[in-house]
């Protein structure tokens, strides 16, 4: 009975030791192993000798079928080197990766992507040294990143499931998304592009293409638009009058004049500094919280029922305003006479102080600051700006600078004395020693005739 029961223990020990190892290693496909020790081959990967502890996700299709690679996950392995081939074909008994779903060899020194996959999905290469890439070759894909790479085209007509692009900072010099008509997320910024056309892209939610050589963008069919950034661009227009959804924009160093944000209720970050801009009303955009608009060209600017903008977000320094209408609703105006240019320089949220600053033209002083109204209002000197004045803006107010010409010289006067011989006589003092000599001889003249008759 001992030696029965001895014999069972026995034979459990080499069952748990031998047969389910061997039971769990052929749950694995086949052909996925093999597919993976030739990848591991050609870049130089390092496989444990369990698959389970292998870069990869396995997962299986149904009941009764062997796990399939759905993600090979390589990034950040720098030591990986050369051409990774996904190609289906040729391997094992011909199937290789087909299932698989999701690659990412990001931040390794991969140089190249080969070979079909027509099950890829998801493809992540991005700061590697690959210099071409074709996305045909993976038709089903919904996610790219491909930036930082050295990719000088990119063709993605036949990704029509394409979701996500990043392909910034490449030198890809033209980009047709035209036919992607699911694409939510576009991000081509710092390449050498000079047209992109999104009209065809009504899913699209968020589009960053600045420090591009774009001169027009129309987002005008992108109703889904939350987030747009188009600075550093040559554009001269942006009408995003049908983007109710839009919440940021940056559009600085453009050449834009106008920009009407009526229609879009739901902004919280707009930033249009270094524009052409002269006039900007965000009374609607009651949700903003970041406004810069500094180095514009505004005249204008009301922030009324702006109440939820931050101090270390809002910057309006460097425009010729001189008509500021506070978060509170009060008008602040500013105007001068004579020449020169009086301008509101900055406005303080916290405390509600407006900064003015005058400067005359040439030819011309700065001679004082005028109290308009109301009555009473206190004008507090601030050395920070040229000519700098003060205000706390609990009301409405208007100030006024005034400039003056310089007063007229005061006439040279006569010398006191003689010049020493040698000694250099402006011209101007010459004449005027002649005159006073020829006065002085009609003198004695005068006075030797007089004197003659009187003998």
């Amino acid at each position: 009975m001992n030696q029965s029961k001895l014999l069972f223990a026995a034979l459990l020990v080499l069952i748990l030791l031998f047969v389910l190892p061997i039971c769990a290693l052929a749950a694995y496909h086949q052909d996925d192993i093999d597919a993976m020790v030739k990848i591991a081959n050609d870049i130089g990967l390092v496989l444990d000798g369990n698959p389970a502890n292998w870069p990869v996700t396995w997962q299986s299709p149904s009941s009764g079928f062997d796990d399939r690679i759905i993600g090979l996950y390589l990034y950040g392995m720098s030591g990986l080197t050369g051409s990774l081939d996904l190609n289906t074909q040729g391997i094992g008994t011909g199937t290789g990766l087909d299932a698989l779903v999701h690659l990412s060899c990001s931040q390794t020194g991969i140089t190249a992507l080969v070979g079909h996959n027509s099950a890829l999905q998801m493809l992540e290469c991005y700061n590697t040294g690959i210099t071409a890439l074709d996305p045909s070759q993976y038709p089903a894909l919904t996610h790219l990143t491909c930036f930082g790479t050295g990719i000088t085209a990119l063709d993605v007509s036949s990704n029509p499931a394409l979701m996500h692009l990043q392909c910034h900072d490449t030198n890809i010099m033209a980009l047709d998304v035209g036919n992607n008509p699911a694409l939510a997320n576009l991000d081509c910024h710092n390449t050498g592009i000079t047209a992109l056309d999104v009209s065809n892209n009504p899913a699209l939610a968020s589009l960053d293409c600045h420090n591009t050589g774009i001169a027009a963008l129309d987002v005008s069919q992108n109703l889904a638009l939350n987030g747009l950034n188009c600075s550093n661009t040559g554009i001269t227009a942006l009408d995003v009058g049908n983007n109710p959804a839009l919440q940021v924009i940056y559009c600085f160093s453009t050449y834009i004049t106008t920009l009407d944000m009526s229609q879009n209720l739901a902004m919280v970050v707009l930033n249009c500094s270094n524009t052409g801009i002269t006039a900007l009303d965000v009374s609607n955009n009651l949700q903003l919280m970041e406004l810069r608009c500094n180095n514009a060209q505004l005249a204008m600017l009301n922030l009324s029922g702006c109440v939820n903008l931050i101090p270390f977000g809002f910057t309006i320094g460097g425009n010729p305003l001189i008509n500021l209408i506070t978060p509170e609703g009060h008008t602040i105006q500013v105007d001068h006479v004579g020449n020169g240019t009086a301008y509101i320089e900055n406005y303080l949220l916290t405390s509600k102080t407006v900064h003015f600053a005058a400067v005359p033209d040439s030819g011309w002083n700065f001679n004082q600051w005028q109290p308009i109204s109301p009555s009473g209002l206190t004008l507090s000197t601030d050395p920070t700006y040229l000519n700098g004045i003060t205000i706390v803006a609990l009301q409405s107010s208007y100030v006024r600078a005034v400039f003056v010409r310089p007063s007229s010289p005061t006439p040279s006067r006569l010398p006191s004395k003689l010049p020493k011989t040698g000694d250099h006589f402006p011209m101007g003092g010459l004449l005027a020693l002649m005159v006073v000599n020829l006065v002085a001889l009609g003198w004695v003249e005068f006075w030797i005739q007089r004197k003659r008759s009187q003998v």
